[in-house]
């Protein structure tokens, strides 16, 4: 099995989006989600929220409309491709 995780003090994704990633929880321990990545929060258009000019991870809550920024990631990869059944 390959290893696609990249650490972020390699590299940051090249383009806006959805990640596989894995970090650490606020107790130490790891944890594995997808989150969106953005090179700049500020941009991230939702009402009531001031973020600053500044690359991040983030996930978006859209039944709140809350957004919480997810600063302890240790590495990321691509989404895998979905799983497609075989018509036989």
């Amino acid at each position: 099995m390959t290893n696609n995780w990249i650490s972020v003090k390699d590299r940051l994704p090249d383009k806006d989006g959805s990640y596989l990633v894995t970090g650490r929880t606020s107790r130490g321990t790891k944890s594995l989600a997808i989150l969106r990545y953005t090179k700049d929060l500020s941009t991230i258009d939702i009402e009531n929220y001031s973020l600053p000019k500044e690359a991040g991870w983030y996930h978006y809550n859209y039944s709140t409309r809350a957004i919480t920024l997810i600063p302890n990631v240790l590495a990321w990869m691509d989404l895998p491709e979905l799983y497609v059944e075989s018509p036989f």
